[in-house]
């Protein structure tokens, strides 16, 4: 058992510490993710197999939420955008979460080819066609505080909540 700390590195070195890994281990099997504090401290626990796989590195999925922006007010229905990939295999799917409860599913697979110009190590197929978009109506919760999210779903089969981010829900009018 392998046990990362993902949130002890600055976020723009994370991918390359995948890549490292891979360098040693071989692919990286699917991780179980464990979230402290809606995913501000994230462990990834890798049951690594007794014998050295061979091919591409496959890393832990990379994502990030452009807009809302974290600790905005919204309204209960609004948008939603960003971007995730996983290498060596590229993802599925892209769930939106509100309070760690699926709540949507994105529009993944737009073209942003800046991603992969800044994650130059990464080697997801499906670049440049990672960014995604979403329309979120939260309904009838209610106003006030709630953690935004995402789960991530790879082509593998490996499915990994991202870190929370918190929002302000406010009545319309």
């Amino acid at each position: 058992l392998l046990v990362v700390g993902a949130s002890e590195l600055r976020y723009r070195d994370l991918l390359r510490h995948y890549h490292d890994l891979c360098a040693q281990l071989g692919p990286l099997p699917a991780p179980k993710v464990v979230g402290i504090d809606h995913g501000r401290q994230r462990f990834l626990l890798f049951d690594l197999p007794a014998k050295r796989a061979q091919g591409d590195c496959v890393a832990p999925a990379m994502a990030y939420i452009d807009t809302p922006k974290s600790g905005v007010r919204v309204q209960r229905d609004f948008e939603v955008a960003g971007w995730a990939f996983k290498d060596g295999v590229g993802l599925a799917r892209v769930e939106i979460t509100l309070d760690g409860r699926v709540i949507g599913v994105a529009d993944y697979g737009q073209a942003d080819p800046g991603i992969k110009a800044f994650w130059r190590v990464s080697n997801d197929p499906q670049h440049p066609y990672v960014a995604w978009t979403a329309r979120v109506r939260a309904g009838a919760v209610s106003p006030g505080l709630h953690w935004l999210g995402l789960r991530l779903t790879g082509n593998d089969g490996s499915v990994e909540d991202w870190p929370e981010q918190p929002l302000r829900i406010v009545d319309q009018g």
